[in-house]
């Protein structure tokens, strides 16, 4: 762990340099960094996990559904707490991500325990020199193998079981089901995309053309989707308190909207995925 060690080195310096200043500036300024190297070194172990090696299965997995992404062509179960056959304890991913037939993420919550005959592979690494690299950000998803059902899952454990995260996404699992109910076709699937986050129900040649003309950006929640839902939710609120004259004399309604819109736009932050741009 060298980012603690020169951390705690440059610190010690800079107690020590007290009389000159500049030299102890420097200490501090190479403190600073050693600290970020630190964080970074503590995050990169913090998620360290098992990974595949190399292609492995048909092999039974049982594990806890955290995520059920229904797709255009297919679904993708997301599942953790697993127990993997053939495979140690000690060598078991804390997650792996299996894709499916599209029914498969319409029959399966949250939460819910399941079997599946799959295939697993390890996490791609990028297509060409300087390309994405997948295999880096399963790293840090804790994301140690994907692959294929070669069997419809079944139902291990009916009750569902698990803390806030899950309880969140099983919320939106069942919000993005609703809507794409509600809206058949590729409305539904734009307006789920908006909504909750899951772009992949959209058609591959309307993302196509989406990234044609420049608009796929759109689809990726960030501020400016916060900004129209709280502005919204403050204008509505604020009208909604100032129509009440008793109200509007005995509380700060201003305070009270922009309250609420804070709140609204937390939810719609948790419901969307919670992402970086949001």
């Amino acid at each position: 762990m060298g980012g603690p060690l020169v951390a705690i080195v440059s610190l010690v310096c800079a107690m020590l340099l007290r009389r000159r200043i500049w030299l102890q500036l420097l200490m501090c300024c190479l403190t600073f960094v050693a600290l970020g190297f630190s964080a970074a070194q503590l995050r990169t172990w913090s998620v360290d996990a098992p990974v595949i090696q190399k292609k492995t299965g048909p092999v039974w997995i049982e594990g806890r559904v955290v995520a059920a992404e229904i797709r255009d062509a297919g679904s993708r179960l997301t599942l953790d707490n697993l127990s993997i056959g053939r495979l140690a304890q000690k060598r078991t991913p804390a997650r792996v991500r299996i894709r499916g037939a599209r029914e498969d993420a319409g029959t399966f919550a949250p939460g819910q325990r399941i079997r599946v005959l799959a295939v697993l592979h390890p996490p791609p690494g990028p297509a060409e020199p300087g390309a994405f690299d997948f295999s880096k950000r399963a790293y840090f998803e804790g994301l140690g193998g994907v692959g294929y059902a070669v069997r419809a899952p079944v139902l291990a454990v009916s009750a569902a079981d698990g803390g806030w995260r899950v309880m969140i996404a099983k919320q939106r699992h069942s919000l993005t089901r609703a809507i794409l109910e509600a809206l058949p076709g590729t409305p539904g699937a734009v307006a789920a995309a908006l909504i909750t986050g899951e772009r992949g129900a959209i058609p591959e040649e309307e993302l196509s053309a989406m990234r044609d003309s420049g608009l796929a950006h759109l689809l990726a929640i960030s501020g400016l989707h916060i900004g129209l839902i709280g502005g919204f939710i403050f204008f509505a609120v604020r009208l909604a308190l100032a129509s009440c004259e008793r109200l509007v004399l005995a509380f700060p309604v201003k305070k009270l909207a922009a309250l609420a819109a804070f709140f609204g736009g937390f939810f719609y932050l948790l419901i969307s995925g919670s992402t970086l741009p949001t």
